[in-house]
């Protein structure tokens, strides 16, 4: 199972030079928790930074900070953790709770952008797997019960 199959490919995304209403507006409009921070090098999207709704709260609304003063690019995150797309499942988990972090802009092997991967999508993912066990187990007794009757 690679990231590349279950990353949301439904991505948000602003520069550097955006505005902080901006980004909160877009998180309200498309229903999101974040932002990515994009840039454009060599043909290519690449993700720089990302903005959550956390950081809208955390960083700027309880510091009173005034957002007529501040871009995006002067708060987003500036070590930005990527998952490469055809890692697995388990290697993004990995990196996501090494990196605390909940979610990762999703990149090809050039470093374009290609969609994000959230802790919720792998948990959905990984709970789907448990039911299908869940469901041997239970076909696994029906049949015994067939057969042993």
């Amino acid at each position: 199972m690679s990231v590349s199959q279950y990353c949301d490919k439904k991505i948000t995304t602003l520069t550097q030079d955006s505005s902080i209403l901006e980004a909160a507006q877009l998180m309200r409009t498309n229903h999101v928790g974040e932002v990515i921070i994009v840039q454009r090098q060599q043909g290519k999207t690449v993700p720089v930074g990302l903005i959550t709704d956390r950081d809208l709260v955390i960083e700027i609304i309880a510091m009173e900070i005034d957002i007529d003063k501040i871009t995006l690019g002067s708060i987003m995150c500036l070590e930005l953790i990527t998952v490469n797309h055809d890692s697995s499942l388990k290697k993004a988990l990995e990196l996501m709770q090494v990196n605390g972090v909940r979610r990762a802009p999703v990149v090809d092997s050039k470093g374009a952008l290609l969609g994000i991967i959230h802790i919720e999508g792998i948990f959905k993912v990984l709970s789907q797997d448990m039911a299908k066990v869940l469901k041997l187990f239970n076909n696994e007794r029906r049949i015994e019960k067939q057969f042993r009757a």
